[in-house]
């Protein structure tokens, strides 16, 4: 009788080999932009709510990107291992999320391994799991990830219940960092493999309702920006 190896497992392993390649990068001191960020000030409830309101002045605006480095910064000082970790911690789990759309998608999980695998391995950006300035992509990713993977899944019920899930975390990704914006094309990428059935019905009204987040977040900021500078 052969033997079935669940997804669950085959998942892990992405996660095991890229730890295992990564953990060396944990005691490495900060870099360059590192130590700005590191001098910034501490979460207040007044500087998130001003933030909210007020464009970066770089050209960025990501209130929740900032939030994520102020609570580590209040949880983890200047230890580099722990900012580190918890990026690498991030990876993995975006990692995870790539195996879990995979599965949904096909069903099969050497693809789904392989997609993992090229995801968690990819060497042209590790600045975002290796860089502490570059952990803005981070939520971000997890947040447009998970919200892929509630749209798609099947054990919410109903498609209702995964938009009022999936839809603020698409908000929380595009808030964390404006890369989050591609989630429409994303989307429309999944639409192409051809989801099927009920799902590829229910995934074209996701589609719709990131379409109105992003529209609604774009006409924010550029309220906000009064037009000029959307990014620099």
């Amino acid at each position: 009788m052969r033997s079935r190896v669940s997804p669950r497992r085959v998942s892990q392993l992405p996660c095991v080999w890229s730890r295992w390649l990564s953990s060396t990068i944990l005691p490495d001191p900060f870099l360059s932009d590192d130590y700005v960020l590191l001098s910034g000030p501490l979460f207040r409830w007044d500087i998130f709510a001003a933030a909210l309101q007020r464009p970066g002045g770089d050209g960025a605006f990501r209130p929740l990107g900032i939030l994520y480095y102020q609570l580590m910064q209040a949880a983890s000082g200047v230890n580099p291992v722990t900012w580190h970790a918890v990026g690498l911690a991030l990876h993995l789990l975006n990692a995870a999320l790539v195996f879990s759309i995979a599965w949904m998608l096909w069903r099969n999980k050497t693809s789904s391994a392989v997609a993992s695998l090229a995801f968690g391995l990819n060497g042209t950006r590790p600045e975002v799991a290796l860089w502490t300035a570059g952990n803005w992509e981070l939520p971000a990713c997890a947040c447009v990830f998970g919200s892929i993977a509630l749209a798609l899944s099947q054990r919410a019920r109903g498609s209702r219940a995964r938009l009022i899930l999936a839809l603020p975390l698409t908000a929380v990704g595009i808030l964390c960092k404006e890369s989050a914006y591609a989630m429409p094309l994303i989307a429309f990428a999944i639409i192409l493999a051809r989801p099927n059935g009920r799902t590829a019905r229910d995934f074209r009204v996701f589609l719709v309702g990131v379409c109105g987040v992003c529209a609604a977040l774009f006409a924010w900021r550029w309220r906000l920006f009064q037009g000029r500078r959307l990014y620099r």
